[in-house]
């Protein structure tokens, strides 16, 4: 063992080491029934039988400091309130040492037990045995198995991030001899188990690379840029209220399946340039839950490509018109449709007159797409739940400080009202709250968002 659980063995052994590090009586309680567990299989854990200590604590440090004194004492000496220093005779308190190595009798003792391991046997490592210096007893105990590997073909595993490293340092082969794990605890827990949740998972990860990958291949992009467009929706996102929208969604879900709306389908329709606000790919992807009451319609020359970003349930057309014309033959009234866009969206006249006729409505936004399609979602539905649903969300921006109270104060009679004609202009104070450095990293999010929009 190595210095740390050697105190912690020790004590509950009965033997009290005095040192400024405590032990906790929970840990030595486990401890306490690993050696039980131990005897019963006539296993003897090797603990350590002197320490290196330090007058102070050295565990940050890459090698210990000019003036810092260090001393090697042994169980006995630390067992007692104070030692004698050698070098000036004077009364040194142990409670007011750190232990950060283990002494060379106990380095002593590990090695001749690593290369007493029988032939074609396996050792198992993990953790440093003292604090990470370049000579310090891992690093004695590690070329120790390298001579197992070479004498008696003894297989080896060093579990933990730092104790693999001294595979490197102590020999650039080594490693080729020794089996390494990054991660100390995950080994331990895979050799009991048989797995590790992060390997149950990896098919599962290994699916959704293969899906942005395969996706990316289909909309003429490289992987890279795809992952990337996928973080900067991420970023912008994350300062928008992401959750409290999901909330909203719920609170819909909820409310359509108390009160069974949903027999006559409604449509959110997006424009082509909303999406470059950032935000609306992921909003709209919390949505589709709850497409059998609320298509969805994307128009453009990207519409294609876009519809490739959300597993189902999306309509796409070149024009306003036929993506039009699709939800209408897909049982959806021209009234019952809503879009959301950016000033930069152009309308063509043929569709004014086409949205003068039929009653359909429009919400222009130059940010915080989430609240757009939320507004657009509440008008279409226009229930009385789904209006309390749409107003708590967008109190609740406030209160987690994703928009001002005073915007919030200033603006959220003009939201809560009902669309008067046939559009709602979102006022421009709708943004969020974030320091400069955050706007700086949302605006180059934003900025990758319209290069990969206008790529694709």
């Amino acid at each position: 063992m190595g210095s740390a659980p050697s105190v912690v063995f020790l004590k509950a052994q009965g033997v009290n080491i005095n040192s400024a590090q405590s032990v906790d009586e929970a840990t030595a309680k486990a401890a306490g029934t690993i050696i039980k567990t131990a005897e019963k299989f006539k296993i003897k854990p090797l603990v350590a039988v002197d320490f290196k200590v330090a007058d102070r604590d050295v565990s940050k440090e890459n090698k210990i400091p000019e003036g810092v004194k260090t001393y090697q004492l042994t169980v006995e000496q630390l067992s007692q309130p104070f030692f004698t220093d050698p070098a000036t005779g004077n009364q040194i308190a142990t409670n007011k040492l750190y232990i950060y190595d283990l002494g060379d009798k106990s380095v002593s003792n590990i090695v001749a037990a690593v290369r007493g391991m029988p032939k074609g046997s396996t050792s198992v490592w993990n953790g440093n045995t003292g604090v990470d210096f370049l000579e310090n007893s891992s690093f004695a105990i590690a070329k120790a198995l390298d001579i197992a590997k070479d004498e008696n073909g003894v297989d080896s595993m060093m579990a933990g991030g730092t104790t693999s490293e001294l595979a490197s340092r102590i020999n650039p082969q080594l490693k080729n001899k020794i089996m390494t794990s990054k991660g100390g605890s995950s080994a331990l827990t895979a050799m009991q188990d048989g797995s590790i949740p992060v390997t149950d998972n990896m098919e599962a990860v290994w699916k959704i690379t293969q899906y942005k990958a395969s996706v990316a291949q289909k909309i003429g992009v490289s992987y890279k840029e795809m992952q990337k467009y996928i973080d900067s929706e991420e970023t912008v996102s994350g300062v928008q209220g992401l959750g409290a929208f999901r909330n909203f969604v719920s609170a819909v879900s909820n409310s359509l399946q108390e009160a069974r709306v949903g027999e006559q389908a409604k449509a959110l329709i997006v424009a082509p340039e909303f999406f470059k606000l950032g935000g609306a790919k992921n909003a709209i992807n919390m949505l589709l839950p709850l497409s059998r009451v609320i298509k969805i319609g994307i128009y453009g020359d990207s519409a294609e490509s876009m519809a490739e970003l959300f597993a189902y349930g999306v309509t796409t057309g070149k024009t306003l018109e036929e993506v039009q014309a699709k939800l209408t033959k897909g049982g959806v009234a021209l009234k019952d449709m809503m879009i959301t866009r950016s000033p930069k969206d152009t309308i063509l006249e043929t569709t004014l007159v086409s949205l003068s006729e039929n009653k359909a409505k429009q919400i222009t936004a130059k940010d915080m797409t989430p609240v757009a399609i939320a507004k657009a979602i509440a008008e279409l539905l226009d229930t009385s739940a789904v209006s309390e649903a749409f107003n708590s969300y967008y109190q609740q921006l406030a209160k987690d400080n994703v928009i001002s109270e005073q915007v919030y104060s200033g603006t959220k009679d003009n939201m809560a009202a009902k669309i008067e004609g046939l559009a709602l202009d979102m006022p421009e104070a709708i943004k969020p709250v974030i320091s400069k450095d955050v706007a700086l990293k949302v605006e180059t999010a934003k900025q990758e968002i319209v290069n990969f929009m206008d790529k694709v």
